[in-house]
């Protein structure tokens, strides 16, 4: 984030950037976060059972409404694992890595079960990243980013 900061990975995977803690805000890393606290309840706890209530911090979100967070209960952030909602089946999924780790393994197509809305990307192994800044300035300049 502190080099490239929040964008979208080929028009499938938006990566949130960290924000004034606010879940009242539209599009966001609060209001993300807010949704996936709200959808965890839905999920049936023998999943996770042998672990504490999560703490979802929201990261990513998918062009198909998966929601990608960390689990942020405890340990140091960079321990944080990644933690999924498939928007197609409503379920969560836990996986013991990080979220660089999670991107680099989703590019080679390592990741089990992949998240619907990335499945495009899953596999690639090199793939476009527009930086938030950089699209807003083609935007402003009537380009569509995803024509670049």
């Amino acid at each position: 984030m502190e080099l490239y900061g929040p964008g979208t990975i080929e028009d499938c995977l938006s990566l949130l950037g960290p924000e004034v803690w606010d879940e009242r805000l539209g599009d966001g890393m609060s209001s993300e976060s807010r949704t996936a606290r709200l959808t965890w309840g839905k999920e049936p706890k023998r999943l996770f059972a042998s672990t504490a209530e999560p703490r979802l911090v929201a990261w990513g979100v998918s062009h198909s409404a998966d929601i990608l967070c960390w689990d942020a209960a405890s340990g140091a952030p960079d321990e944080w694992p990644v933690v999924v909602w498939n928007n197609d089946d409503g379920r969560w999924t836990r996986f013991s890595c990080g979220m660089v780790q999670f991107l680099a393994d989703l590019l080679e197509g390592l990741v089990d079960p992949c998240p619907p809305g990335a499945k495009s990307i899953a596999g690639k192994q090199i793939a476009r990243i527009l930086p938030e800044d950089e699209s807003q300035r083609l935007w402003a300049e009537d380009i569509d980013p995803q024509d670049e």
